[in-house]
């Protein structure tokens, strides 16, 4: 979990918005001392000058007298991505109830709910990795999930999946679960067996596209797999603004 991070963060963000506000009061001030008290103006303040004036100072006194209003944004975006909370997944037919935490990229772009008792979220240069907390030896195939930011089309995608499954049919399909996404399923030609290799991944379009790469076997399918899209029904983008 990394809120502490968000939160920071966050603060940056909004002290800047702060800053400019500021700036813009002491640029606003200086104009008008400088359209209204130059020259002989100074010496020949009409009424309406110093109601004008008047009106100006209480306005910045007001201004200024009002309370940091970044903390109140701060609570209500970490109630909006509370810390931890339940989710309940269906596991081979059984409904269970599990602990989700937050979690996150290392810039903020999403927020992520992981099963820290199953899972660990692992920051890597241009991708991060969800992976069992507890190895499975050698005896088993890749379980991970991969999150990485992408320029590429769904099409450029599924031309990179062909590539690299080349013992698979690509199947592609607009999905709205665990994710509003384009899906792309490595679908194994011939016989399987228990430990098969499935390779689904997901392409998420927004103002940022990610690709989100899942990788279990076959027998893990109503496992890891359901697990992997229960996470991932928690994904979402943090937009900028």
């Amino acid at each position: 979990m990394m809120s502490e991070k968000f939160e920071r963060k966050l603060e940056k963000r909004l002290k800047e918005e702060t800053d400019n506000m500021e700036k813009q009061k002491q640029e606003t001030w200086s104009r008008i001392e400088s359209e209204l008290f130059t020259g002989e103006t100074k010496k020949k303040r009409t009424p309406w000058v110093a109601t004008a004036v008047a009106a100006t100072l209480i306005l910045l006194i007001v201004a200024a007298s009002i309370p940091d209003l970044r903390q109140p944004v701060v609570n209500s975006v970490k109630e909006l991505f509370v810390e931890e909370k339940e989710q309940n997944i269906n596991i081979e037919g059984q409904e269970e109830e599990t602990d989700v935490q937050r979690n996150a990229d290392e810039e903020w772009n999403y927020v992520i709910y992981v099963d820290e008792d199953r899972y660990r979220l692992e920051e890597g240069e241009g991708v991060d990795r969800i992976i069992p907390a507890t190895e499975l030896g050698e005896a088993y195939p890749e379980v991970s999930m991969m999150i990485t930011e992408t320029e590429a089309t769904p099409g450029e995608i599924e031309s990179e999946m062909t590539e690299t499954y080349p013992d698979y049919s690509i199947e592609s399909e607009q999905v709205t679960t665990p994710q509003e996404a384009t899906e792309l399923r490595a679908v194994p030609q011939g016989a399987t067996e228990w430990n098969t290799p499935i390779y689904r991944w997901y392409v998420i379009e927004g103002e940022t596209t990610y690709v989100v790469k899942q990788n279990y076997f076959l027998e893990a399918a109503e496992g890891h797999g359901a697990r992997f899209d229960a996470m991932l029904e928690t994904f979402e983008i943090v937009e900028e603004e």
